[in-house]
């Protein structure tokens, strides 16, 4: 399971997920025009973000030292990149079509709202902050997920700060810290049986691609409701539905984590490179994204761009994990955290 200090089984499941999250990412722009996209992506959104969540928890062991280093490691990059952002879908539409962006309000620009995909980083400060105070709580887990369920009552809770996904994913993240090796290892052997030791796992997945087909196909819920970003009025569903629906999300979650667990290889592969380097890929895919979707609009089968996509996210994951990628982006980071901080 480990190999010079690297943890393969957790490698492996980051890269693998940090694909589906650039996958998941690109299939935004068709998955409203092609029912087979939307599909993928449902299926990919009832899971991706929890295990990925979870296994952020389970590498936060370092209790005082993940605070230590929050706003340098979180804060300080998710800033930058939310500012840059915020300039290019401002400023954008000026070289496209010619036109400016007008601000219709205070909210067009945000310091604290994240772009897209960055709401993750500032969940991870939030988490990396609190976590030893909130360790502190009896029972934080469970209270946690009576947070999740009970947070989407109110329309206070939104993408501002990212406050309802911090507090819709946290019940991962304190699973994940709560979980070790050992906890790990029982997950992946119940049995002598390696076989029958995999099929809960085949269920599972079966089990998740029949939930998806029912959402896509027997539903009037849209998609986002995967987000967490938003209360249940927003989805035009009573308050009891919500509530028992997003307790079907956790166990869904869970179930994958589970699954990932189980199934992902032990020893090194080619996803453990890409797991490795899972950080410069997060931040760096939406800005690769577009030339894969303008590649995309010159095809006229949904098929054919949902390959392409496929394809596409497959190569961006490959060069943004790269090593030489990887090790420029810290530097970046480093050299812009050297300028706003004292030297220690």
């Amino acid at each position: 399971m480990k190999t010079k200090n690297r943890n393969y089984l957790i490698d492996n499941s980051k890269g693998l997920l940090i694909f589906l999250v650039v996958l998941g990412h690109s299939l935004e722009f068709i998955r409203k025009d092609y029912e087979v996209a939307r599909l993928l992506y449902v299926f990919i959104y009832e899971f991706h973000m929890p295990v990925f969540v979870f296994i952020s928890g389970y590498l936060s062991k370092n209790v005082e030292k993940g605070r230590r280093n929050a706003v340098r490691n979180f804060l300080t990059p998710f800033l930058l990149f939310n500012i840059i952002w915020n300039l290019i879908t401002l400023v954008g539409p000026l070289f496209l079509r010619g036109e400016f962006t007008e601000l219709p309000s205070e909210q067009a620009f945000s310091f604290f709202t994240p772009g897209w995909a960055l709401w993750y980083i500032f969940a991870m400060f939030l988490w990396k902050i609190l976590l030893p105070d909130l360790l502190k709580f009896k029972n934080i887990f469970i209270l946690s997920v009576i947070a999740g369920i009970f947070v989407k009552l109110s329309g206070e809770f939104g993408s501002y700060m990212a406050l309802s996904r911090t507090i819709t994913f946290a019940p991962f993240f304190l699973a994940g810290y709560y979980s070790s090796e050992e906890k790990l290892k029982r997950f992946r052997k119940f049995t002598r049986f390696n076989i029958l030791n995999k099929v809960p796992s085949i269920l599972i997945i079966i089990i998740g691609v029949l939930i998806a087909l029912i959402f896509v196909n027997y539903s009037n819920i849209a998609d986002e409701f995967f987000w967490a970003d938003r209360s249940y009025s927003n989805f035009n569903i009573e308050i009891f539905t919500g509530i028992l629906l997003y307790i079907a999300v956790y166990i869904i979650g869970f179930a994958f984590v589970y699954v990932f667990i189980n199934l992902m290889p032990e020893n090194q592969t080619f996803l453990s490179k890409i797991g490795k380097n899972t950080l410069s890929v997060y931040f760096l895919h939406t800005y690769f994204i577009g030339s894969i979707l303008g590649l995309t609009s010159l095809m006229s089968s949904n098929l054919g761009k949902l390959l392409a996509l496929i394809v596409g996210s497959l190569i961006v994951t490959f060069i943004l994990s790269r090593d030489c990628v990887a090790r420029f982006f810290n530097k970046f980071l480093d050299k812009f955290n050297r300028l706003l901080f004292i030297k220690e």
